[in-house]
């Protein structure tokens, strides 16, 4: 949520490397339409014949920063081992208030199934991933339905992920509209706090759209996160299990809004992620 996250985001961090080959990179691939503008995508190949698992990364930066290129370290990783890796740019606030992130968000998922033969990608096996406000984001995926439909290329293609890894994200907006600091953002992307703007803040909340029909999900939180309370990933976790949808929730004593790689937590946090799609992207 707050700059800081840009820092230590998710794509700064390395999961172990599993295969020796480098992966092929396609770098500024437009996935967008017209009216959003020249949206792109890194996309990251494993250099072994697939067809291969995906997974959609989506960085942080409070909806109004941050870029595609934070995550190229978690790109290369996951070809690395196995996954055909999108990390995708999407409209920033102020100059595009929600839905347009979402919008882009949902669109990158369906945009790789449709082109699935093209990045030998499996268009059953498609996760996504992200930190900060791309961890509220592909929290978002993991709970709604298709927004915008009116793509006939796309229509026939479910813009939901098939598993969904959340970083520190913000979960339910009113609460955040609690942290002075998050005024800002939320100013930018909702057009100003929770009064008035009640409907607004639900649909963008993740906690309150959860259904029977989210997909999976691993909630990753640290303890002492100054920048967003570890609050937000208890509340999202309760609303998902009192659905009874899968929910791993992994709390990192003593970590902040974000880690090292090479650090204990690092690597615990890492091990984690690849054992969770291992077990969704990867299943019979």
């Amino acid at each position: 949520m707050h700059r800081r996250s840009l820092l230590l985001s998710l794509g700064a961090l390395c999961l172990p490397s599993l295969a020796s080959a480098e992966p092929q990179v396609h770098r500024d691939v437009p996935y967008g339409t017209p009216e959003s503008g020249p949206v792109r995508m890194d996309i990251y190949r494993p250099e072994a014949p697939g067809p291969h698992p995906a997974v959609i990364l989506v960085h942080g930066g409070g909806w109004i920063g941050g870029d595609k290129s934070g995550h190229r370290a978690t790109g290369m990783m996951l070809a690395r081992n196995g996954y055909v890796a999108c990390a995708i740019g999407y409209r920033l606030a102020p100059q595009y208030r929600y839905p347009a992130a979402f919008d882009d968000c949902q669109r990158a998922v369906r945009w790789i199934r449709a082109h699935a033969r093209e990045y030998d990608v499996n268009p059953k096996r498609v996760g996504a991933l992200g930190d900060s406000a791309g961890g509220h984001l592909v929290g978002l995926m993991g709970v709604r339905g298709t927004r915008d439909n009116s793509d006939p290329e796309l229509a026939r293609y479910s813009s939901r992920p098939d598993a969904v890894v959340a970083y520190y994200g913000a979960f339910e907006l009113v609460r955040m509209w609690d942290i002075e600091m998050a005024h800002r953002q939320l100013t930018a992307w909702l057009g100003g706090g929770p009064e008035g703007r009640e409907k607004l803040y639900k649909e963008t909340s993740p906690v309150a759209m959860v259904t029977r029909k989210a997909c999976p999900f691993l909630i990753l939180h640290g303890d002492a996160d100054a920048v967003n309370p570890v609050e937000q990933s208890r509340l999202f976790h309760e609303a998902l299990r009192c659905e009874r949808v899968e929910s791993t929730l992994l709390i990192l004593e003593g970590a902040g809004h974000g880690w090292a790689p090479e650090s204990p937590t690092g690597r615990k946090a890492e091990a984690a992620v690849l054992q969770f799609f291992q077990k969704h992207l990867r299943r019979k």
